[in-house]
């Protein structure tokens, strides 16, 4: 338990289930590659379902699934079963949840586990001997190349550079619709990506989902900067270091 809890932990920056994407009913999952220095990572929004794969500079995998039934409480192991076609898969998944509070579960690397989803096709995921989440994985081993050329790009960080605690939000600002330059928007949500400095202020803010309309984006950025308060993120020996926060908002 220890050493999966220590793998969680550095994975902790790069497992950010914060990246929106917007998709019809009827439409393949679509997968989105993200990539920085601290890492590339994978992901898809389908039916209620939240999928995302990545790694580290390091060479550390992670992959996290997050449904309103698949309900862990946070930092707990939890049994979790995966079946894709003939193969099924036991492992543990430590319970976590997105920004906005869905949950679901993180693991480790794990070749097999890799392996199967790089197959494709249809997954069912079941916590104990609940009834299973459905993930359609159509385009998965299209886009898990796409993670691995991303993955080569990457340089190994200073050990002390690396985020072992993520930045805290202590207070968000109060973004109402009401206030908001909401003229031209195609999508009624913002995602955007923070980098807050060592003494907690912001650094940067980034939009990684467009609602369209830049006036919009720029009015989000602006109320992140001036409202928002965080503590910032810590390396493993605690001291202070430079890291993301990501999340969205929806109108």
């Amino acid at each position: 338990m220890r050493h999966l809890s220590a793998t969680l932990a550095a994975l902790a920056v790069l497992a950010s289930a914060d990246v929106a994407l917007a998709q019809t009913p009827d439409a393949p999952p679509a997968w989105r590659l993200y990539a920085s220095p601290d890492g590339c990572a994978i992901s898809t929004r389908q039916g209620g379902v939240f999928v995302l794969l990545n790694v580290n500079p390091e060479g550390k995998q992670g992959l996290r699934i997050h449904h309103p039934d698949l309900a862990i409480p946070d930092r707990t192991a939890s049994p979790v079963t995966l079946t894709i076609g003939d193969r099924q898969l036991a492992f543990e998944g430590m319970g976590a949840r997105t920004s906005d509070g869905m949950p679901g579960f993180i693991i480790g690397s794990r070749r097999d586990l890799r392996d199967a989803f790089g197959a494709g096709g249809i997954a069912e995921v079941a916590i104990g001997g609940a009834d299973p989440v459905v993930i359609d994985l159509e385009g998965l081993p299209e886009a898990l190349e796409q993670l691995d050329t991303c993955a080569a790009t990457l340089v190994p960080r200073d050990p002390a550079s690396i985020v072992a605690v993520k930045p805290r939000m202590t207070r968000a600002p109060a973004i109402r619709a009401g206030d908001l330059p909401l003229e031209g928007a195609t999508r009624r949500e913002v995602g955007w990506r923070l980098t807050i400095a060592p003494d907690g202020s912001i650094a940067d803010c980034e939009i990684v989902r467009s609602s369209g309309s830049r006036a919009l984006d720029d009015e989000v950025c602006r109320l992140l900067r001036t409202d928002s308060r965080f503590e910032p993120g810590k390396n493993a020996a605690g001291k202070p270091v430079t890291a993301t926060f990501q999340s969205r908002v929806t109108f």
